[in-house]
């Protein structure tokens, strides 16, 4: 009788999942990887996930520039934190008392229809 170097085929064979610990057929099971390495645990097709595709960023290579080439710094910061500049007005002037009741009653008459 001669002896022979390979395994059993495994089809009527179960096995136990290493994360679960449910019993399912040994061709079910499936190896778990990290990073793309092999983990050595075997589970079942509910327990398994693929190895996410972020963990495989770090092996392109890739730019994400924070700075501007030529940088333009806001010269008129204070200007521009002033509630009403006076160029926002009707003609570079603020609005008069006469000119204010006439703007409220046209709001007024707006609201009325």
């Amino acid at each position: 009788m001669s002896l022979s170097n390979k395994f059993a085929s495994g089809r009527y064979s179960n096995a136990i999942c290493d994360r679960c610990g449910i019993r399912c057929r040994l061709l079910d099971l499936k190896p778990t990887t990290i990073r793309g390495k092999k983990t050595g645990l075997l589970v079942c097709p509910v327990c398994w996930d693929p190895d996410p595709p972020l963990n495989f960023l770090d092996r392109y290579i890739r730019s994400d520039p924070q700075a501007l080439r030529v940088a333009r710094p806001d010269t008129g910061l204070a200007d521009s934190r002033t509630l009403y500049p006076p160029g926002n007005w009707i003609n570079g002037q603020p609005p008069t008392l006469l000119e204010q009741e006439e703007m409220q009653l046209m709001k007024d008459e707006e609201v009325g229809r």
